[in-house]
C-alpha cells in the first residue's frame, strides 16, 4: 500500500501523504506488531495461585491484577499440549472468546481469565481443584 500512497502523495497533496503513512504504519502493526506485543504481554504476565486465590497480574504499559476466589469459580478446564504444557481456563467461557478466537488482542474485547502456557498443568489443576474442595 505504501507505493501507492506515495504515487497518490504526488498528486493528493501532503495531507493525503501523511494519511497514507498512518494507514501504513496501522498496517504495519496488524501484520507485525501485534505479535511482538502478545509476546511482550505474555512476557510480562505472572500468576499466582494462594489457598482462596488466584491471581493474575498483566500488563505492558499499565499493570492489571485480576484476583479471583479459588471457591466460588464455576467452570475449571485444563487444555494439555504435547510435553505436558497447557492452558488452564477459569470461569464460564465468554462468547466473545469463541467467536473471535483470533481477535482477542484487539483493545476492549473481554479475555476469558486463564493462566496459559503452564508446565505440568495437570499438576496445577490438580492444585486448584484441592484447593477448591477445602472448606
Amino acid at each position: 500500500m505504501g507505493w501507492f500512497c506515495n504515487f497518490l502523495g504526488c498528486y493528493g497533496g501532503k495531507c493525503f501523504c501523511v494519511l497514507c503513512h498512518v494507514w501504513d504504519t496501522i498496517g504495519l502493526y496488524f501484520i507485525f506488531g501485534r505479535f511482538w506485543v502478545d509476546a511482550k504481554q505474555r512476557e510480562s504476565t505472572i500468576y499466582g495461585i494462594t489457598e482462596n486465590r488466584i491471581i493474575i497480574k498483566s500488563g505492558i504499559f499499565t499493570k492489571e491484577i485480576k484476583s479471583l476466589n479459588i471457591r466460588t469459580l464455576s467452570d475449571i478446564s485444563v487444555h494439555e499440549r504435547e510435553g505436558g504444557m497447557g492452558t488452564i481456563s477459569l470461569g464460564p467461557t465468554i462468547i466473545h472468546s469463541v467467536w473471535g478466537s483470533g481477535m482477542m488482542w484487539w483493545p476492549g474485547v473481554p479475555k476469558q481469565p486463564c493462566l496459559e502456557f503452564i508446565p505440568n498443568v495437570k499438576q496445577v489443576y490438580s492444585l486448584i481443584v484441592e484447593q477448591q474442595n477445602r472448606k
